[in-house]
């Protein structure tokens, strides 16, 4: 079973174990300065060298979530080439709901995604993982891409040698990118607080509202 929580940006930070996830989160947040979002195109691979092989790239366009990059260690390590698929289906059937909803927050609010996972084989083998997912703006106002990374926290022998099935989903917290930032999900606009208030911004089933409504 999972849990989903919200968090602060500092407290997202001190969750994350692995060097290659607080890598690519100071980069990203370094890369975007006092926005909510960098964009895609000032990501530059090379300063991010150290990690790039654990990252990958979500196409929020698509109604799929396309992956369009993945790291040559993921695919080392799942055995099998992401690029092209859809980031819902490497879910299991239990978890897609969960993820799809989670990218829609990523995508809405923005924010940003953490998660612990597994990594499951067809014989059952299992190994334990961080994963990280941070919003990209491309060419415009609107969040087109997620950058991020699936870092291995335990190496058994088996990694790399036989092809992993399904991913399943432990734990999750989202973060807001900037704390003014309130997301409000559709069930909640029944609420009277909302009876006079006009959504920021609509994406999918989810409303954006600004914070501070009295």
């Amino acid at each position: 079973m999972y849990a989903l929580e919200t968090l602060t940006v500092d407290r997202a930070v001190a969750r994350m174990r692995a060097p290659e996830t607080r890598e690519l989160f100071s980069y990203w947040d370094r890369i975007r300065g006092m926005e909510e979002a960098p964009d895609r195109r000032d990501l530059e691979p090379f300063d991010i060298s150290a990690c790039l092989g654990d990252i990958l790239l979500v196409d929020t366009d698509h109604a799929s979530n396309m992956i369009r990059l993945v790291g040559s260690r993921i695919a080392t390590n799942m055995v099998r080439d992401l690029r092209g698929q859809s980031f819902d289906m490497l879910w299991t059937p239990r978890d897609r709901p969960r993820v799809r909803e989670l990218l829609d927050y990523a995508i809405a609010c923005p924010s940003g995604i953490q998660f612990d996972f597994t990594m499951l084989t067809a014989s059952g083998r299992s190994a334990a993982m961080e994963g990280l997912l941070l919003p990209m703006r491309f060419g415009g106002p609107n969040i087109r891409r997620l950058i991020g990374i699936f870092t291995p926290m335990e190496q058994p022998w088996w990694v790399g040698a036989e092809a992993v099935n399904d991913l399943v989903l432990d734990r999750a917290a989202i973060f807001p990118t900037t704390p003014q930032n309130a997301l409000t999900p559709r069930f909640a606009r029944s609420h009277p607080i909302f009876a006079d208030a006009t959504p920021r911004r609509r994406v999918r089933h989810l409303a954006l509202y600004d914070g501070g409504l009295k």
